[in-house]
């Protein structure tokens, strides 16, 4: 299992960093900007072969699993 934050949305705004800087901000007036969205994945076949039993309630909240 892993629970990580969405890479995609860091890129998405890195157009608004970009933005800033051509409109001549200092980089230490651009703000820092944390994770808001986490994904869940879940290896089934890492579980299976460890012997774990993943719960269903788990399983339903995850954003990935792998079969």
């Amino acid at each position: 299992m892993a629970y990580t934050s969405d890479f995609h949305v860091p890129f998405r705004s890195a157009a608004g960093y970009v933005d800033q800087l051509l409109r001549a901000t200092r980089v230490d007036q651009l703000p820092i900007q944390l994770p808001t969205t986490f994904d869940l994945h879940i290896n089934l076949v890492t579980a299976r072969s460890l012997g774990l039993e993943i719960p269903r309630e788990l399983l339903v909240q995850a954003r990935r699993i792998v079969e």
